[in-house]
């Protein structure tokens, strides 16, 4: 009864000693991802906020103070801001604001989205954008200027002039029908306006004189740096394209190919046991099978044979120097491939059993725990 009675409770203090580990072990995994989430949002708070911030302080008091002076300033502000609400709220940095906020259990996919993030720098297009609103504000203080000097007009009406003819000139990039669908891209063909649909096109608007132009007259950067980047940026698109096709290349070959050899094997020997128990009269029975035989033969060779055609193409891509003439080769002949492989891929994960499709599918990346 005692020996009983000490099996039992061994049982009981080994079952929660395994329970205890495995609640360390949860409890492990969530304060890295937890750490993980830290760093990103860190970099998050520095990178961007901070910086733009900081940023714009420091550049409008350069000529005021020294760099030292005002990074001091700065730290000890923050310093104080972070003491004072550690004092005040017993260690609550955030002055309660989380509190507003239900809590969430953290999951390892929490840090895709700045993990995703982190390669989209935004740096790019605001240089574009504040370099033209900055251009053109120059612009309308110039002519605001020259009609309230030589018209003798009030600034009210100087503006009000100015602002009626940019609305006049500006007439021929309104549209207020649906800037996304094809009856803008018609319309804007009508008026002459430019529409670059690849990565190559638009990334050559950079070299244009005018681009170049503006820049330099902004002291933002000079040609070579415009044309430096541009280099950089048109090489990135190509190593781009050229790893995304050999992915492409590996997964179709290496993984959805012989998963679909070997159901169409599978589908063969059914094909052969009904022709084994019903003889002569086996393809009135088989006919579905033998459907998805061929359908996977078809798709097979689609397959393969672009994955060879691009593979080609490639490498023609590959012996030109000119890294922007190559840029429009991978654009226009081996892009264009990826669809027509990924489609024929996409037919055979409809076609093959789930149980041996390799790749996670779009609702098991959503829907499955």
């Amino acid at each position: 009864m005692l020996g009983e009675v000490n099996d039992g409770l061994f049982f009981v203090c080994e079952r929660q000693g395994k329970a205890v580990k495995q609640k360390e072990k949860q409890m492990d995994a969530l304060t890295i991802w937890m750490v993980v989430g830290f760093i990103f949002a860190a970099y998050a708070v520095i990178a961007n906020d901070s910086v733009q911030t900081l940023g714009t302080w420091i550049a409008s008091n350069n000529e005021k103070f020294h760099w030292r002076t005002m990074w001091i300033a700065a730290s000890a502000v923050l310093i104080y801001t972070l003491w004072y609400g550690w004092y005040m709220n017993g260690g609550d940095i955030s002055y309660g604001r989380l509190n507003k906020i239900p809590f969430q259990e953290v999951k390892w996919y929490h840090a895709l989205a700045p993990a995703v993030l982190l390669g989209a720098n935004c740096a790019n297009p605001m240089t574009v954008l504040n370099s033209i609103v900055a251009r053109q504000l120059i612009d309308f203080k110039s002519e605001v200027d020259s009609l309230i000097t030589k018209k003798d007009l009030k600034k009210d009406e100087a503006i009000f002039n100015v602002l009626r003819e940019y609305i006049k000139t500006s007439r021929n990039i309104l549209f207020e029908g649906n800037g996304y669908g094809g009856d803008w891209e018609k319309e804007a063909v009508k008026r002459g306006l430019s529409n670059n649909k690849n990565t190559p096109d638009a990334l050559k608007v950079k070299i244009d004189p005018k681009t170049i132009a503006l820049y330099e007259s902004l002291n933002v950067m000079n040609k070579v740096e415009i044309e430096a980047r541009y280099d950089i940026e048109i090489e990135e698109y190509v190593h781009i394209i050229q790893i995304e096709g050999r992915s492409l290349g590996d997964i179709a070959r290496n993984h959805v190919i012989p998963t679909a050899v070997k159901y169409q094997n599978i589908l063969i020997d059914n094909v052969k046991g009904l022709k084994d128990i019903y003889g002569k009269d086996f393809k009135q029975y088989a006919s579905e099978q033998l459907f998805l035989i061929a359908e996977i033969s078809k798709r097979i060779e689609a397959i393969n044979s672009g994955v060879t055609k691009m593979t080609n193409e490639r490498k023609k891509a590959n012996s030109i120097d000119d890294t922007t003439k190559k840029a429009k080769i991978y654009c226009s002949k081996v892009k264009p491939l990826f669809d027509d492989i990924r489609y024929h891929c996409d037919k055979l994960e409809l076609l093959i059993d789930d149980e041996l499709w390799p790749l996670a599918k779009y609702r098991e990346l959503l829907f499955t725990k």
